[in-house]
C-alpha cells in the first residue's frame, strides 16, 4: 500500500512541475523566400507539358504567390503542381502560348 501511495505522489509531483515549466515559444517556420523558390523548381516547372513560364506573381489577395503561364486548362495541371510550393501559394494562368513579337 506505501508503495502505490509513494508512486501516485511521485506522479503527481513530476506533473506539478511540469506544469510549471515554461512552455517554449513556438518559433515560426521559417521559409525560403519565394524567389529562391522559383529558382529551385523552375526547372522542374518547365519541364511539365502545358507549363509555358514561372514568375512570381500576385494571389487576388494581393499576397505573393508563384504565377505558373500555362497553355492548358489550369484544372489539368493542379493535380500535378499542387496548391503550394514551399509554403507559396500557386496561381495558374491559362491563355494562348507565349511567342515573340514579329
Amino acid at each position: 500500500m506505501k508503495r502505490i501511495v509513494v508512486l501516485v505522489l511521485l506522479l503527481s509531483a513530476s506533473a506539478c512541475s511540469s506544469a510549471n515549466d515554461p512552455v517554449p515559444e513556438a518559433s515560426p517556420v521559417q521559409r525560403d523566400s519565394i524567389d529562391a523558390t522559383l529558382e529551385r523548381h523552375a526547372e522542374r516547372l518547365m519541364a511539365i507539358d502545358g507549363i509555358q513560364g514561372i514568375a512570381v506573381g500576385e494571389t487576388e489577395a494581393g499576397d505573393p504567390c508563384l504565377l505558373i503561364l500555362a497553355t492548358v486548362p489550369a484544372d489539368d495541371l493542379a493535380g500535378v503542381v499542387g496548391d503550394s510550393l514551399d509554403g507559396w501559394p500557386i496561381r495558374i494562368e491559362s491563355g494562348d502560348e507565349i511567342r515573340p513579337l514579329d
